[in-house]
Protein backbone atom coordinates (compact mmCIF):
# COMPACT_ATOMS: atom_id res chain seq x y z
CA UNK A 1 0.00 0.00 0.00
CA UNK A 2 2.58 2.43 0.68
CA UNK A 3 5.06 2.08 -2.05
CA UNK A 4 1.48 2.22 -4.50
CA UNK A 5 0.19 5.54 -2.12
CA UNK A 6 3.40 7.69 -2.51
CA UNK A 7 4.53 6.35 -6.34
CA UNK A 8 1.11 7.40 -7.48
CA UNK A 9 1.24 10.78 -5.26
CA UNK A 10 4.40 12.08 -6.17
CA UNK A 11 4.68 10.86 -9.33
CA UNK A 12 1.35 12.43 -10.70
CA UNK A 13 2.51 15.56 -8.90
CA UNK A 14 5.23 15.33 -11.18
CA UNK A 15 3.69 14.63 -14.34
CA UNK A 16 0.75 17.59 -13.37
CA UNK A 17 2.55 20.95 -13.80
CA UNK A 18 0.62 23.33 -15.47
CA UNK A 19 2.08 24.89 -18.88
CA UNK A 20 1.15 27.91 -20.20
CA UNK A 21 0.79 28.50 -24.22
CA UNK A 22 -0.60 31.60 -26.14
CA UNK A 23 -1.71 33.18 -29.81
CA UNK A 24 -1.51 36.83 -30.83
CA UNK A 25 -4.32 37.47 -33.82
CA UNK A 26 -6.67 40.59 -34.72
CA UNK A 27 -4.91 42.36 -31.57
CA UNK A 28 -6.07 40.24 -29.18
CA UNK A 29 -3.87 37.73 -27.05
CA UNK A 30 -5.30 34.28 -26.58
CA UNK A 31 -4.12 32.12 -23.70
CA UNK A 32 -4.64 28.03 -22.53
CA UNK A 33 -3.08 26.88 -19.29
CA UNK A 34 -3.13 22.86 -19.46
CA UNK A 35 -0.51 20.06 -18.08
CA UNK A 36 2.83 20.19 -19.33
CA UNK A 37 2.04 16.61 -20.66
CA UNK A 38 -0.79 18.01 -22.95
CA UNK A 39 2.03 20.94 -24.93
CA UNK A 40 2.82 18.65 -27.76
CA UNK A 41 -1.02 17.68 -28.82
CA UNK A 42 -2.21 21.44 -28.48
CA UNK A 43 0.75 22.97 -30.31
CA UNK A 44 -0.48 20.04 -33.58
CA UNK A 45 -3.43 21.15 -32.85
CA UNK A 46 -3.60 24.51 -33.34
CA UNK A 47 0.29 25.64 -35.17
CA UNK A 48 0.21 29.14 -34.05
CA UNK A 49 0.65 28.34 -30.04
CA UNK A 50 3.53 29.37 -28.28
CA UNK A 51 5.46 29.02 -25.09
CA UNK A 52 4.53 31.95 -22.52
CA UNK A 53 1.85 33.94 -21.62
CA UNK A 54 -0.31 37.04 -22.57
CA UNK A 55 0.90 38.75 -20.00
CA UNK A 56 4.53 38.65 -20.99
CA UNK A 57 3.60 39.84 -24.32
CA UNK A 58 2.29 43.01 -22.68
CA UNK A 59 -1.74 41.67 -23.14
CA UNK A 60 -3.06 41.94 -19.07
CA UNK A 61 -6.56 43.18 -19.58
CA UNK A 62 -9.04 40.12 -19.64
CA UNK A 63 -11.54 40.37 -22.10
CA UNK A 64 -13.48 37.22 -21.92
CA UNK A 65 -13.20 33.38 -21.74
CA UNK A 66 -14.12 30.53 -23.82
CA UNK A 67 -13.63 26.58 -24.36
CA UNK A 68 -12.58 23.96 -26.93
CA UNK A 69 -12.04 20.47 -27.65
CA UNK A 70 -9.64 18.61 -28.77
CA UNK A 71 -8.23 15.33 -29.08
CA UNK A 72 -6.66 13.83 -26.04
CA UNK A 73 -6.59 16.90 -23.90
CA UNK A 74 -10.23 17.51 -23.72
CA UNK A 75 -11.88 20.92 -22.91
CA UNK A 76 -9.76 23.91 -22.75
CA UNK A 77 -10.27 26.90 -21.17
CA UNK A 78 -9.10 29.93 -23.67
CA UNK A 79 -8.58 33.25 -21.58
CA UNK A 80 -8.51 36.30 -24.07
CA UNK A 81 -6.29 39.76 -23.28
CA UNK A 82 -6.21 43.27 -24.43
CA UNK A 83 -3.21 45.83 -24.68
CA UNK A 84 -3.38 48.07 -21.63
CA UNK A 85 -3.99 50.73 -24.41
CA UNK A 86 -7.33 49.47 -24.88
CA UNK A 87 -8.45 49.06 -21.55
CA UNK A 88 -11.33 51.71 -22.56
CA UNK A 89 -12.73 49.24 -23.96
CA UNK A 90 -12.77 46.25 -21.54
CA UNK A 91 -15.37 48.31 -19.31
CA UNK A 92 -18.59 46.31 -18.66
CA UNK A 93 -21.55 47.02 -20.81
CA UNK A 94 -24.94 45.78 -20.31
CA UNK A 95 -27.31 44.45 -22.97
CA UNK A 96 -30.76 43.37 -22.77
CA UNK A 97 -33.97 42.09 -24.56
CA UNK A 98 -37.71 41.39 -23.46
CA UNK A 99 -39.66 39.04 -25.02
CA UNK A 100 -42.44 37.06 -23.71
CA UNK A 101 -43.26 39.21 -21.17
CA UNK A 102 -39.36 38.08 -19.35
CA UNK A 103 -36.34 40.42 -19.72
CA UNK A 104 -32.77 38.57 -20.70
CA UNK A 105 -29.63 40.59 -19.43
CA UNK A 106 -26.28 40.42 -20.69
CA UNK A 107 -22.85 41.99 -19.20
CA UNK A 108 -19.52 42.16 -21.44
CA UNK A 109 -16.70 43.53 -21.97
CA UNK A 110 -17.89 46.88 -24.03
CA UNK A 111 -15.49 45.93 -27.29
CA UNK A 112 -17.73 43.06 -28.07
CA UNK A 113 -20.95 45.05 -27.81
CA UNK A 114 -21.21 45.64 -31.76
CA UNK A 115 -20.76 42.05 -32.56
CA UNK A 116 -23.51 41.04 -29.68
CA UNK A 117 -26.10 43.46 -31.30
CA UNK A 118 -25.45 41.96 -34.77
CA UNK A 119 -25.93 38.91 -33.89
CA UNK A 120 -29.32 39.68 -31.66
CA UNK A 121 -30.93 42.22 -33.28
CA UNK A 122 -33.44 42.91 -30.30
CA UNK A 123 -30.09 43.88 -28.02
CA UNK A 124 -30.88 47.61 -26.26
CA UNK A 125 -28.30 49.26 -24.17
CA UNK A 126 -29.24 48.85 -20.65
CA UNK A 127 -29.96 46.42 -17.61
CA UNK A 128 -33.30 44.62 -17.05
CA UNK A 129 -33.41 46.47 -13.74
CA UNK A 130 -33.98 50.37 -15.33
CA UNK A 131 -37.10 48.43 -16.81
CA UNK A 132 -38.23 47.29 -13.92
CA UNK A 133 -37.45 43.55 -14.18
CA UNK A 134 -36.02 42.60 -11.04
CA UNK A 135 -36.79 39.17 -10.10
CA UNK A 136 -34.17 36.49 -11.19
CA UNK A 137 -35.25 33.83 -12.53
CA UNK A 138 -32.35 31.74 -14.58
CA UNK A 139 -29.44 31.91 -16.74
CA UNK A 140 -28.67 30.40 -19.72
CA UNK A 141 -25.30 29.99 -22.07
CA UNK A 142 -24.89 31.02 -26.10
CA UNK A 143 -22.29 31.13 -27.90
CA UNK A 144 -21.02 33.44 -30.87
CA UNK A 145 -18.39 34.22 -33.28
CA UNK A 146 -15.55 36.56 -31.89
CA UNK A 147 -17.36 37.00 -28.43
CA UNK A 148 -17.15 33.37 -27.28
CA UNK A 149 -19.49 31.98 -24.12
CA UNK A 150 -22.05 34.59 -22.80
CA UNK A 151 -23.94 34.23 -19.73
CA UNK A 152 -27.98 35.62 -20.32
CA UNK A 153 -29.74 36.10 -17.37
CA UNK A 154 -33.44 36.42 -17.34
CA UNK A 155 -35.57 38.27 -14.68
CA UNK A 156 -39.27 39.03 -14.14
CA UNK A 157 -41.04 42.01 -13.25
CA UNK A 158 -42.23 41.83 -9.42
CA UNK A 159 -45.60 41.42 -9.96
CA UNK A 160 -44.67 37.82 -11.51
CA UNK A 161 -42.94 37.22 -8.21
CA UNK A 162 -44.93 34.10 -7.06
CA UNK A 163 -44.28 32.08 -10.48
CA UNK A 164 -40.60 32.69 -9.63
CA UNK A 165 -41.08 30.46 -6.64
CA UNK A 166 -39.30 27.17 -7.27
CA UNK A 167 -41.32 24.21 -8.44
CA UNK A 168 -39.71 20.33 -8.72
CA UNK A 169 -40.83 17.86 -11.69
CA UNK A 170 -39.93 14.14 -11.54
CA UNK A 171 -40.02 11.03 -13.80
CA UNK A 172 -40.23 7.37 -13.46
CA UNK A 173 -38.80 5.05 -16.25
CA UNK A 174 -36.35 2.25 -16.23
CA UNK A 175 -36.43 1.47 -12.55
CA UNK A 176 -34.72 5.07 -11.33
CA UNK A 177 -36.21 8.21 -10.86
CA UNK A 178 -35.02 11.61 -12.49
CA UNK A 179 -36.35 15.10 -10.99
CA UNK A 180 -35.65 18.73 -11.92
CA UNK A 181 -36.38 21.87 -9.92
CA UNK A 182 -36.90 25.42 -11.53
CA UNK A 183 -38.61 28.27 -11.59
CA UNK A 184 -42.40 27.53 -11.54
CA UNK A 185 -42.57 29.81 -14.83
CA UNK A 186 -41.15 27.31 -16.68
CA UNK A 187 -43.10 24.29 -15.73
CA UNK A 188 -44.78 24.43 -19.02
CA UNK A 189 -42.30 24.78 -20.94
CA UNK A 190 -40.86 21.37 -19.44
CA UNK A 191 -43.99 19.39 -19.23
CA UNK A 192 -44.30 20.53 -23.27
CA UNK A 193 -40.89 19.40 -23.90
CA UNK A 194 -40.73 15.87 -21.48
CA UNK A 195 -44.63 14.35 -22.03
CA UNK A 196 -43.59 12.36 -19.10
CA UNK A 197 -42.94 14.61 -16.40
CA UNK A 198 -45.12 14.84 -12.74
CA UNK A 199 -45.62 17.66 -10.64
CA UNK A 200 -43.87 16.12 -7.38
CA UNK A 201 -40.60 14.88 -6.23
CA UNK A 202 -38.39 12.11 -6.62
CA UNK A 203 -38.09 10.99 -2.40
CA UNK A 204 -42.25 11.59 -2.54
CA UNK A 205 -42.42 8.00 -4.79
CA UNK A 206 -40.00 6.65 -2.25
CA UNK A 207 -36.50 7.27 -4.57
CA UNK A 208 -34.02 8.44 -2.24
CA UNK A 209 -30.42 7.33 -3.21
CA UNK A 210 -28.85 9.88 -5.66
CA UNK A 211 -27.03 8.55 -8.12
CA UNK A 212 -25.88 11.43 -10.53
CA UNK A 213 -26.51 13.84 -12.42
CA UNK A 214 -26.88 15.25 -15.91
CA UNK A 215 -27.55 18.36 -18.26
CA UNK A 216 -30.22 19.26 -20.66
CA UNK A 217 -30.73 22.36 -23.03
CA UNK A 218 -34.50 23.27 -23.80
CA UNK A 219 -36.20 26.24 -25.62
CA UNK A 220 -37.18 29.16 -23.48
CA UNK A 221 -36.06 27.41 -20.58
CA UNK A 222 -31.99 27.08 -21.20
CA UNK A 223 -30.30 24.26 -19.33
CA UNK A 224 -31.84 22.43 -16.56
CA UNK A 225 -29.72 19.87 -14.51
CA UNK A 226 -31.44 16.44 -13.92
CA UNK A 227 -30.39 14.52 -10.58
CA UNK A 228 -31.75 10.41 -10.72
CA UNK A 229 -32.36 8.86 -7.63
CA UNK A 230 -32.74 4.47 -6.62
CA UNK A 231 -34.87 3.18 -4.50
CA UNK A 232 -32.50 2.34 -1.36
CA UNK A 233 -33.30 -1.61 -1.87
CA UNK A 234 -31.30 -0.36 -5.11
CA UNK A 235 -28.31 1.08 -2.60
CA UNK A 236 -25.91 -1.46 -3.29
CA UNK A 237 -25.97 -1.17 -7.23
CA UNK A 238 -24.80 2.54 -6.20
CA UNK A 239 -21.25 1.80 -4.80
CA UNK A 240 -18.88 3.24 -7.05
CA UNK A 241 -17.30 0.54 -10.04
CA UNK A 242 -13.67 1.44 -11.69
CA UNK A 243 -13.75 0.78 -15.60
CA UNK A 244 -10.10 1.42 -17.23
CA UNK A 245 -9.06 1.28 -21.38
CA UNK A 246 -5.62 1.29 -22.49
CA UNK A 247 -4.56 2.94 -25.63
CA UNK A 248 -1.60 4.74 -27.42
CA UNK A 249 0.28 3.70 -24.40
CA UNK A 250 -2.01 5.67 -22.06
CA UNK A 251 -4.32 4.30 -19.53
CA UNK A 252 -7.95 5.99 -19.03
CA UNK A 253 -10.10 5.39 -15.77
CA UNK A 254 -13.28 5.95 -14.93
CA UNK A 255 -14.99 5.53 -11.23
CA UNK A 256 -18.73 5.29 -11.29
CA UNK A 257 -22.35 4.66 -10.23
CA UNK A 258 -22.21 0.06 -10.42
CA UNK A 259 -25.37 0.91 -11.93
CA UNK A 260 -24.09 2.60 -14.72
CA UNK A 261 -21.56 0.11 -15.81
CA UNK A 262 -23.42 -1.38 -18.30
CA UNK A 263 -24.50 1.48 -20.70
CA UNK A 264 -21.10 2.54 -20.12
CA UNK A 265 -19.32 -1.03 -21.81
CA UNK A 266 -22.05 -0.83 -24.12
CA UNK A 267 -21.24 3.00 -25.28
CA UNK A 268 -17.35 2.00 -25.17
CA UNK A 269 -16.54 -1.23 -26.32
CA UNK A 270 -12.92 -1.47 -24.90
CA UNK A 271 -13.68 -0.94 -21.53
CA UNK A 272 -12.43 -3.72 -18.84
CA UNK A 273 -13.18 -3.79 -15.15
CA UNK A 274 -10.93 -2.68 -13.06
CA UNK A 275 -8.68 0.02 -12.30
CA UNK A 276 -5.26 1.65 -14.39
CA UNK A 277 -3.01 1.13 -11.08
CA UNK A 278 -3.88 -2.23 -11.38
CA UNK A 279 -2.12 -2.97 -14.71
CA UNK A 280 0.98 -0.54 -13.35
CA UNK A 281 -0.03 2.93 -14.86
CA UNK A 282 0.24 5.33 -11.63
CA UNK A 283 1.45 8.32 -13.14
CA UNK A 284 -1.72 10.51 -13.48
CA UNK A 285 -1.24 13.24 -16.77
CA UNK A 286 -4.55 14.86 -16.69
CA UNK A 287 -8.36 14.63 -16.84
CA UNK A 288 -11.18 14.72 -19.35
CA UNK A 289 -15.45 15.22 -19.35
CA UNK A 290 -17.37 12.94 -21.59
CA UNK A 291 -21.27 12.95 -21.55
CA UNK A 292 -23.57 9.51 -22.14
CA UNK A 293 -26.95 8.80 -22.67
CA UNK A 294 -28.25 7.83 -19.24
CA UNK A 295 -24.88 8.47 -17.40
CA UNK A 296 -24.72 12.16 -18.13
CA UNK A 297 -21.11 12.99 -17.22
CA UNK A 298 -18.28 11.27 -16.65
CA UNK A 299 -14.70 12.06 -16.08
CA UNK A 300 -11.57 9.98 -17.20
CA UNK A 301 -8.50 10.44 -15.48
CA UNK A 302 -5.31 9.45 -17.42
CA UNK A 303 -2.37 7.63 -16.35
CA UNK A 304 0.80 6.86 -17.70
CA UNK A 305 3.30 4.08 -16.47
CA UNK A 306 5.96 4.79 -13.94
CA UNK A 307 9.11 6.66 -15.87
CA UNK A 308 11.46 4.01 -16.65
CA UNK A 309 14.66 4.57 -14.21
CA UNK A 310 17.98 2.37 -13.71
CA UNK A 311 16.46 -0.88 -15.22
CA UNK A 312 19.28 -3.48 -15.77
CA UNK A 313 17.30 -6.03 -16.20
CA UNK A 314 16.96 -8.41 -19.17
CA UNK A 315 13.38 -9.97 -18.38
CA UNK A 316 9.71 -8.46 -18.41
CA UNK A 317 10.03 -6.01 -15.22
CA UNK A 318 6.18 -7.18 -14.39
CA UNK A 319 3.59 -5.29 -12.21
CA UNK A 320 6.34 -6.03 -9.36
CA UNK A 321 8.67 -3.93 -11.14
CA UNK A 322 6.46 -0.87 -12.18
CA UNK A 323 5.34 -0.92 -8.33
CA UNK A 324 9.03 -0.79 -7.18
CA UNK A 325 10.10 1.89 -9.86
CA UNK A 326 7.19 3.95 -8.78
CA UNK A 327 7.54 3.64 -5.42
CA UNK A 328 11.23 5.09 -5.86
CA UNK A 329 9.86 7.68 -7.84
CA UNK A 330 7.79 8.68 -4.68
CA UNK A 331 10.48 8.62 -2.48
CA UNK A 332 13.12 10.47 -4.55
CA UNK A 333 10.53 13.51 -5.50
CA UNK A 334 10.56 13.45 -1.56
CA UNK A 335 14.39 13.73 -1.15
CA UNK A 336 15.02 10.29 -0.86
CA UNK A 337 16.49 8.58 -3.89
CA UNK A 338 16.47 4.54 -3.64
CA UNK A 339 19.69 3.14 -3.54
CA UNK A 340 18.84 -0.40 -5.83
CA UNK A 341 18.38 -1.30 -9.77
CA UNK A 342 16.55 -4.00 -11.10
CA UNK A 343 18.96 -6.77 -12.80
CA UNK A 344 18.46 -9.95 -13.75
CA UNK A 345 17.31 -12.54 -10.71
CA UNK A 346 15.05 -14.31 -9.22
CA UNK A 347 12.99 -11.84 -7.29
CA UNK A 348 14.92 -10.56 -4.09
CA UNK A 349 15.84 -7.97 -2.86
CA UNK A 350 19.74 -7.61 -2.53
CA UNK A 351 21.55 -5.12 -0.53
CA UNK A 352 19.49 -2.49 1.81
CA UNK A 353 17.11 -1.12 -1.08
CA UNK A 354 14.70 -0.22 1.57
CA UNK A 355 11.36 -0.14 1.76
CA UNK A 356 10.50 -0.20 -1.50
CA UNK A 357 13.10 -3.65 -1.94
CA UNK A 358 11.37 -4.77 0.85
CA UNK A 359 7.80 -4.62 -0.99
CA UNK A 360 9.28 -5.94 -4.28
CA UNK A 361 10.50 -9.01 -2.71
CA UNK A 362 7.31 -9.60 -0.65
CA UNK A 363 5.62 -8.57 -4.66
CA UNK A 364 7.40 -11.37 -6.01
CA UNK A 365 7.22 -13.83 -3.21
CA UNK A 366 3.44 -13.55 -3.67
CA UNK A 367 3.54 -14.26 -7.62
CA UNK A 368 6.02 -17.01 -7.06
CA UNK A 369 3.50 -18.84 -4.88
CA UNK A 370 1.21 -18.98 -7.78
CA UNK A 371 3.82 -20.22 -10.06
CA UNK A 372 4.88 -16.71 -11.75
CA UNK A 373 8.18 -16.24 -10.62
CA UNK A 374 9.95 -12.72 -11.09
CA UNK A 375 12.72 -12.73 -13.43
CA UNK A 376 14.52 -9.62 -11.69
CA UNK A 377 16.26 -8.95 -8.70
CA UNK A 378 16.65 -5.46 -6.76
CA UNK A 379 20.36 -4.77 -5.92
CA UNK A 380 22.48 -1.94 -4.94
CA UNK A 381 23.28 -0.04 -7.75
CA UNK A 382 21.54 3.88 -7.85
CA UNK A 383 18.35 3.51 -9.19
CA UNK A 384 17.90 6.77 -11.24
CA UNK A 385 14.24 8.25 -10.29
Amino acid sequence: MLRTVLGSAFAAGAAADTCSLYEIADGSCGQSDMSCSYVKYAKAAEKGLVDGTCADQGYTVQTGTQTKSYPVIGDIVITTFDEPSLNAAADTCSLYEIADGSCGQSDMSCSYVKYAKAAEKGLVDGTCADQGYTVQTGTQTKSYPVIGDIVITTFDEPSLNAAADTCSLYEIADGSCGQSDMSCSYVKYAKAAEKGLVDGTCADQGYTVQTGTQTKSYPVIGDIVITTFDEPSLNAAADTCSLYEIADGSCGQSDMSCSYVKYAKAAEKGLVDGTCADQGYTVQTGTQTKSYPVIGDIVITTFDEPTLGDNMCSADIGKCGKAYQGCCIGYGAAGYPCGCSLSDGDGSSKGDCGTCGAAYQICCDGFKKDGFACGCDVTDGGFLA
